[in-house]
């Protein structure tokens, strides 16, 4: 009987503990947002693009930002600060900023502002203002830009020639993914291990 009640206290401790650390986790949370618009001016020394910016062109800007990669705080309506990317379309051309520093924030002004790299040489920036824009940079949108400049960015590609714009937003739309809590799963199989083995040990005593 004792034999008994020891493996059941064994295993109760096992559950306590997976639960607590299923608790503690956070599942990370994947921000896709695609910017729409057009190049107000630009060019293209580095050849990136197809060898010209001129104004009209159209362009999609695509960036993620993850939770997980990055760091997240929920100050005031929210940001995430590093683990950044964006790909930058234009002219059946694309660039992927993988820099650092990034950010995807709502800034002081209530805009939605992306940043990635360095001014000083490559980086992407903009910023993208319009009416019902969510409460949390964690929301999901789907708004087209309030006015003529109020969605602008620009973006430089520094090395080998250099190409940039400016570029003004039109649209924005934005998704919300969450990962699952992959991080568990080992929890769960040391608790396993462990229960077969004193079981083993109990059968053989």
């Amino acid at each position: 009987m004792s034999k008994v009640l020891s493996v059941g206290w064994f295993v109760a401790a096992l559950v306590l503990a997976g639960c607590g650390a299923i608790s503690g986790a956070q599942a990370s949370t994947i921000v896709t947002a695609v910017w729409t618009g057009t190049v107000r001016g630009g060019f293209d020394g580095g050849n990136h693009f197809g060898g010209s910016l001129p104004a009209g062109t159209a362009f999609s800007v695509t960036s993620v930002f993850d939770t997980g990669a990055g760091v997240y705080s929920s100050a005031g309506e929210g940001s995430i600060s590093g683990g950044g990317t964006a790909v930058l379309s234009a002219n059946g051309h694309s660039f992927t900023f993988a820099l650092e520093p990034s950010s995807y924030r709502f800034d002081a002004l209530g805009n939605i502002q992306l940043f990635l790299g360095d001014t000083t040489q490559t980086f992407l920036s903009l910023a993208f203002f319009a009416t019902g824009l969510p409460g949390s940079i964690l929301g999901a949108l789907d708004r087209d830009c309030f006015g003529n400049g109020f969605c602008s960015g620009t973006f430089e590609i520094a090395g080998g020639g250099s190409s940039g714009a400016a570029i003004d937003a039109t649209h924005l739309t934005v998704s919300i993914a969450t990962t699952p809590l992959p991080a568990t799963l080992p929890l769960f199989g040391a608790a396993l291990a462990g229960l077969g083995l004193v079981v083993r040990r109990r059968g053989r005593a």
